[in-house]
């Protein structure tokens, strides 16, 4: 699976015109205080509010077409709600190596 929906992107882009680079901006820098505050709230065992916090990042991720983001944040949610033992540390560990390999994308949206 492609790591961006160039798809989406696009419909995005028409559908918000001048505010598309706005909201791409926003995406990039909320995500990345998602993904550090999940990471704090796993240091202090958190889970219901580190699963709020993944449904809120799957959310936003699937509306700018960081699919992958979101597909991760789906399966790391559902392990969350089913209270099952997991290793948090490793799932978001992947989730930011996601967002690492989708920034530089929606990056060369902006630029564009």
């Amino acid at each position: 699976m492609s790591a961006l929906s160039h798809d989406i992107i696009k419909s995005l882009r028409n559908a918000t015109g001048d505010v598309f680079h706005e909201i791409i901006n926003i995406y990039i820098n909320d995500a990345l205080s998602i993904i550090n505050e999940m990471e704090s709230l796993i240091q202090g065992n958190n889970i219901e509010q580190l699963r709020h916090l993944v449904h809120t990042l799957k959310g936003s991720s699937r509306n700018v077409g960081a699919l992958k983001i979101a597909d991760l944040c789906a399966a790391f949610e559902a392990i969350l709600k089913s209270a099952l033992p997991c290793d948090t540390k490793h799932h978001a560990r992947i989730i930011r190596l996601a967002y690492e390999e989708t920034l530089p994308l929606l990056e060369s949206y902006i630029v564009n």
